[in-house]
C-alpha cells in the first residue's frame, strides 16, 4: 500500500479510537502483539544480546579472515575485465516539457521536470490531510 492511501484511509478513521480496541480485545495474542508494537514505537526495540564466548568465537573468525585476506593479496589474479561505460544518453522527449537526456541512474523513461512536479503535488496533498501529515 503506498503511504499517500493509507494517509487517505487514516484520516478517515478515529486511530484513537481503533487502537483503543485493539488494546482491548478479547485475544489475548492481539492484545500482547499491539502491547509489543505500541511499546517497541514508544521506546524502541530492545537491544539483543550476542554470545561470543563460544568454541567458533567471532574474534576467531574475524583473525581467520584477515589471515585469508592477506594470503589472497599475495596471490596473482587475473585481470579484471573493463566494463565500458556508454557515453551517450538517450534522449528522449515529454510531451510538457520537451527533450530531455535520461539520467545515468534513472529508474524510468518519466521526465525529471514531471517528477519534480508529482512529488510537488503529493506534499499539497499530504498537507492538506487532518491530522497535519508531512511525510
Amino acid at each position: 500500500m503506498k503511504p499517500l492511501t493509507a494517509a487517505i484511509i487514516l484520516a478517515n478513521i478515529n486511530e484513537l479510537e481503533a487502537w483503543r480496541r485493539l488494546v482491548n480485545s478479547k485475544s489475548e495474542d492481539v492484545q500482547f502483539r499491539v502491547m509489543a508494537y505500541l511499546t517497541d514505537r514508544r521506546d524502541g526495540k530492545a537491544q539483543q544480546t550476542i554470545d561470543i564466548s563460544a568454541e567458533d568465537s567471532v574474534m576467531a573468525r574475524l583473525a581467520a579472515g584477515r589471515q585469508r585476506a592477506a594470503e589472497s593479496k599475495t596471490a596473482t589474479k587475473a585481470p579484471v575485465p573493463v566494463i565500458e561505460i556508454p557515453t551517450t544518453r538517450p534522449t528522449l522527449r515529454c510531451a510538457r516539457h520537451g527533450p530531455f537526456l535520461k539520467p545515468y541512474n534513472a529508474k524510468s523513461d518519466m521526465c525529471p521536470a514531471c517528477i519534480a512536479d508529482a512529488e510537488r503535488e503529493e506534499k499539497k496533498l499530504l498537507a492538506m490531510i487532518p491530522g497535519g501529515m508531512t511525510n
